[in-house]
């Protein structure tokens, strides 16, 4: 497959048709042109140059009362793939993904504590190429596509910072490249999410979206239409407590009472936030302790809506998965305490991708760069 290069018109119908595919399911040409405003004749031309890359299949004619039979076109989604890594404080995912976003092979590895830059590459490189051993001709693995939660420089795939191993100015995306001879996107692992958060949930299209990644530490990003997404704000440090010394230097940082490191330390083995809420079934004060940290979080998010003014805040990361009863808790707390001017009817929903937004946002990543450019596509509709 020859990646596109949007350098002219025929490019952006070329991706218009494939995205419309991809989206509707089935489709048949005429509906492609209606839907889309193309003429017919070039419609016909640019799916024929798909249907020769192999990336969308024709499915058996429907026949109707009068005239031709339609033949409709579906993405045929296992022609090609990607591979998605997701790495965590805790744990390393990887998946082998399909053109729909569908993990087809999923790994879970432990993450080394305070690893080296080497022992993740060599980890990766291996189960790459044991995925690559698995697909069959004409079946191609297109790219990789890694998210970590540390300061990226996207454009280069460099890893600038990571707050809690010593990663500095990694190039992380020149490393992988030369070992595993594919092209790699090196993305935010919060950035990441929102980005599959936007591509699966079909309530939050065209929505300014404020996103939480609720897990060990707490990062956030906003996203609006026709614009590019933007985490440079440290959702985890805004103050909301004047006590807890923070590792950023500062006092009272929202992750000090909030994050899964802080919880999980209440926890009768001293490691698991889910532990800590069985045991909160039966403990008071454990209770309190949770119910303190979705205030806590509450608190932060009425801070953020005045400056960002989202319309719906999705709630993702791994403690997302909390109770109804401390997630009922931090709505009912919001919209108690979050004033009318700000609160327009704000929404919080918890991630439609539950605790795997992580690997499937990073999948997306690289489906969008790599194949289908549909945050290009949509930014232009937005001009």
């Amino acid at each position: 497959m020859k990646f596109t290069r949007i350098n002219d018109v025929r490019q952006l119908n070329r991706l218009r048709i494939l995205n419309t595919i991809a989206t509707k399911g089935k489709i048949s040409r005429t509906q492609i042109a209606k839907e889309l405003g193309f003429n017919k004749v070039s419609t016909g031309e640019i799916v024929e140059s798909l249907l020769l890359e192999g990336i969308i299949e024709e499915l058996d004619p429907l026949q109707k009362k009068a005239g031709r039979p339609s033949i409709p076109l579906r993405l045929k989604k296992d022609r090609y793939f990607v591979i998605a890594i997701d790495i965590g404080l805790r744990n390393i995912r990887l998946a082998l993904v399909n053109l729909a976003g569908e993990l087809l092979r999923f790994e879970r590895f432990s993450t080394p504590s305070n690893p080296t830059v080497e022992e993740i590459l060599a980890l990766i490189i291996k189960t790459t190429r044991s995925y690559q051993k698995r697909i069959s001709e004409p079946q191609e693995i297109l790219g990789l596509s890694v998210s970590i939660g540390a300061e990226v420089e996207s454009s280069t795939g460099t890893i600038l910072s990571h707050q809690s191993w010593q990663w500095n100015d990694v190039p992380f995306a020149y490393a992988l490249e030369k070992y595993s001879g594919l092209p790699v996107i090196v993305e935010n692992n919060v950035v990441a999410m929102i980005r599959g958060e936007q591509w699966f949930s079909p309530t939050v299209a065209d929505k300014r979206l404020f996103y939480v990644n609720w897990g060990q530490h707490i990062s956030g990003a906003f996203l609006a239409p026709g614009r590019k997404i933007f985490r440079e704000a440290l959702f985890g440090h805004i103050v909301v407590c004047d006590s807890h010394r923070c590792r950023c230097g500062g006092t009272g940082c929202l992750e000090t009472v909030a994050s899964g490191e802080y919880l999980s330390s209440f926890s009768s083995q001293g490691n698991s936030v889910k532990k800590l809420c069985e045991e909160a079934q039966s403990d008071k004060n454990k209770r309190r302790i949770l119910m303190d940290s979705v205030t806590y979080i509450a608190d932060a998010l009425i801070s953020t809506c005045a400056i960002v003014r989202p319309d719906t805040i999705i709630i993702g990361g791994g403690i997302s998965l909390l109770d109804d009863i401390y997630f009922d808790h931090l709505v009912d707390t919001f919209n108690g305490k979050c004033p009318p001017i700000v609160n327009n009817n704000i929404s919080i929903e918890r991630s439609l991708l539950k605790d795997r937004g992580g690997i499937i946002g990073t999948a997306v990543a690289a489906l969008d760069e790599l194949v289908f450019h549909r945050s290009f596509l949509q930014q232009l509709n937005h001009q």
